[in-house]
């Protein structure tokens, strides 16, 4: 597999993954059930109505916040009818981890935006188990 240009570099930050891994947050304003990054992530996407994504996909994504995908990236938007699985309009290091992503199934944008916004969140607002 092709080392991606995050793995090659020297990190300095630790990733969005290393920062939420092990975390308890809970659902509702605080007031639900406690839940892992992976279980909220997945709850938001189907609220929103994007569907679900795997756990790998979702660890692989974090782990390239914040070298490859700054904290605060957002998906570009698109006009109906445009495709949201293209890598159009990201970086090359964004193309590479969008790329290894597309091997195992379909991710969009919106929802590489989405997972980034809510493990934002997630970190914020919850603390280690």
């Amino acid at each position: 597999m092709a080392e991606s240009v995050a793995d090659s570099e020297v990190r300095t930050t630790p990733s969005l993954f290393e920062q939420v891994d092990g975390h308890i947050g809970r659902d509702g304003y605080g007031m639900g059930k406690a839940r892992n990054i992976f279980q909220i992530v997945n709850e938001r996407l189907r609220i929103m109505d994007q569907g679900s994504v795997s756990r790998n996909k979702i660890q692989r994504i974090l782990e390239s916040v914040p070298d490859v995908f700054p904290e605060m990236w957002r998906s570009r938007p698109t006009r109906p009818g445009r495709p949201i699985h293209d890598a159009k309009g990201l970086s090359d290091a964004q193309r590479v981890v969008f790329a290894e992503l597309q091997k195992e199934g379909k991710v969009s944008r919106p929802q590489i935006a989405m997972i980034i916004i809510t493990a934002t969140e997630f970190r914020d607002n919850s603390s280690p188990a």
